[in-house]
């Protein structure tokens, strides 16, 4: 039993990182985006 629960909070810890590290890299992206369109425009 213990060891089914500690995997299961590793999953959920694991899919809460990916999760963040996708929000920063979608604002990474957005943020590289509106900085090449400001560039384009100028």
């Amino acid at each position: 039993m213990y060891i089914i629960k500690s995997t299961f909070i590793d999953r959920k810890v694991i899919n809460a990182y990916h999760l963040i590290i996708l929000n920063i890299n979608l604002h990474n992206i957005i943020g590289i985006r509106k900085k090449l369109q400001t560039t384009a425009l100028k």
